[in-house]
């Protein structure tokens, strides 16, 4: 702990003494020192915790001396104490400088009411909480070790206002809220709400876990598709509802017309077939009368086809999408390359409709089509 103390409070010295011991010197906080005085008997325990200050300090804290009492008497160490203490003091000091976040000492005014509900949901659940004291990050963890955070803006209305929630879920979280409502009451409502998407998440790991999944190149929790090789630079991308999990996902194939035309018949004519009692991945496979290449290494860098124009695989706008028709080709482009380069072929070797385009593919030179890129 004394590691710890000195990295964080280098002007606080500790002292022994055979009453007991102490922390001497100096916090900073902002561009103001104060002096202060933490001391403690040597038997009586983290209880018995006293805390001492010059006048500078003892005016600062005008008016939450019960706060300040009351995380003394329930913190688990010093070092924890002290920091609560510095995030106390420049809540305090911010609002005095600044009147963006609340005004009139408004700020001030909730913070006891901020500081109980924290330590009833317990400080282990704060992943972050800016100076203000208006900004949270809490913690939790659902029935299948996923992490989750909840951030929650509060305004100058707590508790009678909601706090601003923001979730990276597959829908937006809207917690049920009145003036007597508590951070713990909120914190129960997410936990609930996350409950909903765990079969979700099942359906989508599976993919992660057994496919190679082209996109989401780094899926977050509120992505609820996947993008998965079936090999011949063809791929299909599955859009899953988040309220019917193992219903048949919304489908697009793309890749050259030979491939995923057969196989857009075969969802087409199985479909009736669907288990809803077994994985998307398992139906899919099942349906297509295929098996998804596995995710090695070997497999994902074969996978990834570099443009044949520009011979990049992944640029801002995406990764190739369009494939050359000819079996003996399926040169995969990116739609913007294809495009330009149709543009550039000499007038009467190409045509531009509406939204297409169409003209040779630059390898092989059978025609190829596609849509116009947004």
């Amino acid at each position: 702990m004394a590691t710890s103390m000195h990295s964080l409070f280098p002007l606080l010295m500790p002292l022994d003494t055979p009453e007991g011991s102490s922390y001497d010197g100096y916090m900073q906080v902002k561009d103001k020192e104060f002096r202060l005085r933490l001391e403690y008997p040597k038997n009586g325990g983290l209880q018995h915790l006293r805390l001492y200050g010059d006048w500078q300090l003892h005016h600062q804290l005008q008016g939450y001396e019960d706060l300040v009492k009351r995380r003394l008497q329930s913190v688990p160490d010093i070092t924890t104490f002290l920091v609560e203490l510095q995030n106390i003091l420049q809540s305090i000091i911010s609002s005095e400088e600044s009147q963006d976040t609340f005004a009139d000492g408004e700020q001030l005014a909730i913070l006891p009411k901020v500081m109980k509900d924290i330590d009833e949901v317990g400080w282990h659940r704060v992943a972050y909480v800016d100076s203000n004291f208006c900004k949270f990050h809490f913690t939790c963890v659902d029935s299948a070790g996923r992490e989750h955070i909840l951030q929650a803006d509060i305004s100058s209305k707590f508790p009678e206002e909601p706090p601003d929630c923001s979730v990276d879920l597959p829908q937006s979280f809207v917690p049920q809220w009145s003036n007597k409502s508590t951070f713990k009451d909120l914190l129960r409502q997410f936990e609930e709400f996350i409950a909903r998407f765990d079969d979700l998440w099942v359906q989508l790991e599976e993919f992660d876990k057994k496919t190679i999944v082209i996109e989401p190149e780094k899926a977050r929790k509120s992505d609820i598709y996947r993008r998965v090789a079936i090999g011949n630079n063809a791929s299909v991308q599955m859009t899953l509802d988040p309220s019917h999990p193992r219903m048949c996902p919304e489908c697009r194939f793309l890749g050259a017309d030979h491939v995923v035309t057969p196989l857009k018949k075969k969802l087409n004519t199985g479909i009736v077939s669907w288990d809803n009692s077994a994985t998307v991945l398992t139906n899919m496979e099942r349906v297509l009368e295929i098996k998804f290449p596995e995710p090695t290494t070997e497999a994902k860098q074969e996978m990834s086809g570099e443009c044949g124009i520009c011979y990049t695989y992944r640029l801002e706008f995406g990764i190739p999408d369009a494939v050359c028709d000819n079996s003996q080709c399926s040169k995969p482009y990116h739609q913007s390359c294809l495009y330009e380069w149709l543009q550039s072929l000499p007038s009467g070797s190409n045509k531009f409709g509406f939204n297409k385009a169409s003209g040779e593919c630059p390898y092989c030179g059978v025609q190829i089509t596609i849509q116009k890129p947004d």
